[in-house]
């Protein structure tokens, strides 16, 4: 049995040794290959395609309790993190096509917050979103297009609810994380609290190994009680570090409710300056709209004035007129017939006079029309003036020195005491201003679509850059595979290195029960059991002989083993190196920061060489 336990070792080193330095990740083949086998491009190629083996979602996406607790998931989530735009709990039962894309677009910015817009067309873009993070379960594009669908919605909501259940996994992975990197085993963060971690645990299986190999199995229990005591002296100090943090994080939190229920005197100060302001900007305002009126009640009493001289020198002249002609009718012979004549006269003349009084009262009605109409005018036009005076102002077009106006006059001036159109404004409208905002309109419009231009390659680089990183990601997925499938080698070897050890130890036992009974045997005669005595201690020394040399061998053989698988992971953290050194490279020419919270540096495998 022990020869069957060695044969059997002795293929895997020697497969091991011929492989492991042409290619110190490859996996243990009789031939190496450069490229991935069969295995993993099946793998990736079902992963691709939904994890290929589940066809149906055996979650009850049907049930109405299960759909509301699918609902209440995803809305907390909503909430918690600010994306809610006005969606209500009544939009998650039946989503229309904008509101669907709400809750995407809030997704993505959780799981990729250089991500910024959400394509029209979100049947086109989740699919592929759940197939690489590895949703186990088909979506069609069909039930995207039909969001709301009662028989659509269910499945739809239980992969969006999926996803948010993922990313709560991996906020309590990392806090978890973030909370064992604060302990006193190294002080520098999570890579030197797992750095800590292997190297205690490869101390304690050497340790253990050590005293095995040495016969000294009562010891191991000493090394586990102190073992354990490092373990419960670390959560002690993990438990008062927690109970720090907590008794800060309450006082953080009421001084955080204390800051938000006070108002700070900076935005008290600010609001009395805004009130002041609108108030002064009130008064100005009513200022300017008093001298305006008295302008014009000016100009209408010089008006009234003018006219009341005029009719005062017409009324003489009348006065003068009748003086005259009262003279002459004195003078005059009158009959009957002229009197009546007169009379007849003097009725025409009043109707006369009516007829021109009527027709001044509805000249004078019309023309106070007309004035308001015109007043009217003179205030749209001035408000809109305003407008874009303030315009011109924020485009830096007012006044002249602005950077925008080149030295020319855009500020509208309105003259409301001007006697033509043509005096309103003192500036040339038609041939200064018009022409010169249609060239400045012009101008920036070349320059809009230039920078639309330069958006739309910067866009193409970012998602070529996407595509080469996504590529590194599932390099650096390979190498992890690998190392895991060492780290499986290893055991595989290390487990028939101590099987033969065992084989060994008994051949040993049954050899020293053969030589015991030999020695029994021998003392019925004593000539031959000196013999047989002297031939059985030749035999038990060879015997020893042979299994110190077969344990000098294991020993030999495991040391290189370490030796390799040393190398092994030396070279390939190399190799993880490397890739993330382009990753950065990719990025540092994007112009994104390298500290962003998706690019999580790859410093150790997921499995200690220990465990």
């Amino acid at each position: 049995m022990a020869s069957h336990g060695r044969d059997r070792g002795k293929p895997m080193r020697v497969s091991l040794a011929a492989n492991v330095p042409a290619r110190p990740f490859g996996r243990c083949a009789p031939t190496p290959t450069p490229y991935p086998s069969t295995a993993a491009k099946l793998s990736r190629k079902s992963s691709a395609m939904g994890r290929g083996g589940i066809n149906a979602d055996p979650r009850p996406l049907k049930d109405p309790e299960f759909i509301k607790s699918q609902q209440e998931l995803v809305m907390a989530f909503l909430e918690s993190k600010g994306d809610i735009h006005g969606l209500s709990a009544k939009a998650l039962c039946a989503p229309s096509g904008k509101e669907f894309r709400i809750i995407i677009s809030a997704l993505q910015r959780v799981l990729d917050p250089r991500c910024r817009n959400v394509p029209p067309k979100v049947e086109d873009q989740v699919p592929t979103l759940l197939r690489r993070l590895r949703y186990p379960f088909q979506v069609s594009k069909s039930a995207l297009s039909a969001v709301g669908a009662p028989h659509s919605w269910p499945p739809i909501l239980g992969s969006v609810a999926w996803l948010v259940t993922c990313h709560n996994y991996i906020q309590h992975v990392v806090t978890n994380k973030t909370l064992v990197g604060g302990l006193g085993m190294g002080g520098s963060g999570t890579d030197s609290a797992l750095d800590h971690i292997k190297a205690t645990c490869f101390e304690y299986q050497g340790r253990s190994y050590r005293m095995f190999i040495a016969g000294e199995d009562e010891r191991q229990q000493e090394i586990d009680e102190e073992m354990f005591a490092g373990f419960r002296q670390e959560e002690e100090q993990l438990a008062e570090r927690i109970e720090a943090k907590k008794q800060e994080l309450e006082g953080v939190a009421e001084r955080v409710k204390c800051l938000k229920t006070e108002q700070s005197p900076l935005s008290q100060a600010q609001q009395e300056f805004d009130l002041v302001k609108r108030d002064h900007q009130k008064f100005v305002n009513l200022i300017q709209a008093q001298q305006e009126q008295l302008k014009q009640l000016k100009q209408r009493v010089a008006e009234r004035e003018s006219g009341l001289a005029h009719k005062k020198r017409e009324l003489a002249e009348v006065q003068q007129e009748i003086e005259s002609l009262r003279a002459q009718v004195a003078a005059q012979n009158i009959s009957v017939d002229d009197v009546n004549q007169m009379m007849n006269e003097r009725k025409k003349l009043e109707q006369m006079r009516a007829t021109a009084a009527a027709q001044r009262a509805t000249m004078e009605k019309e023309a106070y029309e007309l004035e308001m109409k015109v007043e009217e005018a003179l205030d749209c036009l001035q408000s809109r003036v305003h407008e874009y005076n303030v315009a011109a102002q924020h485009l830096k077009l007012i006044p002249q020195t602005a950077k925008r106006a080149a030295g020319r006059e855009f500020e509208i001036n309105i003259d409301r005491s001007a006697q033509s159109p043509g005096e309103l404004c003192p500036i040339d409208l038609k041939g200064m201003v018009i022409p010169a905002l249609q060239e400045l309109r012009e101008t920036y419009t070349t320059r809009c679509r230039s920078l639309g231009t330069q958006q739309l390659g910067l866009q193409e680089q970012c998602d070529s850059l996407c595509e080469r990183l996504a590529d590194k990601k599932e390099t650096q997925q390979e190498t992890e595979q690998r190392i895991s499938k060492l780290e499986d080698d290893f055991q595989v070897v290390k487990n028939a290195i101590d099987a033969d050890a065992q084989l060994a130890e008994k051949k040993i036992e049954e050899m020293k029960m053969a030589a015991e009974r030999l020695k029994n045997h021998g003392e019925a005669s004593v000539a031959q059991a000196a013999e047989e005595a002297s031939a059985a201690k030749a035999a038990y020394e060879q015997v020893a002989k042979e299994c110190d040399a077969h344990e000098q061998r294991l020993r030999e053989d495991f040391n290189k083993m370490l030796e390799l698988l040393t190398e092994s992971y030396h070279h390939v953290g190399a190799t993880i190196k490397e890739v993330r050194d382009q990753i950065k490279m990719a990025w540092e020419e994007q112009g994104e920061p390298l500290h962003s919270p998706k690019i999580a540096a790859p410093g150790t495998p997921r499995r200690s060489l220990a465990t």
